[in-house]
């Protein structure tokens, strides 16, 4: 038996590993449980209609501040691009009334941006959640959702 041809053997199968790691681009991939919101509120959840156009956004949403907030409105702001063009473009939802929103638990709401759809067609998808007491007072920010955190349900 040839004591040599193991190294052989090992070299040849090192050389195809490193080859493996360095030609090979890597993949990602995000698995998703059945619940999105189960463990975590870090993420939003898209909705989109049989056309492929976004119309129903599913968040988890707290207060953001130490203070619960009393009765009010949420509304969501969908911003996005479209292709050819380098300007953002907006969709609102209808508002939701709330009595309260606290600190410790967060509330699971669906916006309806059925009114406004954003298109199966935009990218750089960004989400505002907001707040608004009355008519009279400005609204507030109570969660920012980046592209990464934008999740499209099966």
């Amino acid at each position: 038996m040839n004591p040599f041809q193991h190294r052989k053997e090992l070299i040849s199968f090192g050389a195809f590993l490193v080859s493996l790691l360095f030609f090979v681009p890597p993949a990602h991939s995000l698995i998703i449980p059945p619940d999105p919101f189960e463990s975590t509120d870090r993420f939003a959840l898209l909705s989109p209609a049989p056309d492929g156009t976004i119309t129903h956004v599913s968040v988890k949403v707290k207060a953001p501040g130490p203070d619960p907030l009393g009765p009010g409105e949420l509304w969501a702001l969908l911003q996005y691009k479209l292709p050819g063009n380098n300007k953002f473009f907006s969709s609102a939802s209808s508002p939701i009334n709330i009595q309260e929103l606290g600190t410790a638990n967060s509330t699971l709401i669906e916006f309806d941006v059925s009114n406004e759809p954003m298109p199966a067609n935009a990218y750089h998808r960004k989400l505002h959640i907001y707040y608004q007491a009355s008519p009279e007072t400005l609204p507030l920010e109570v969660a920012e959702y980046r592209p990464e955190q934008l999740l499209f349900s099966p």
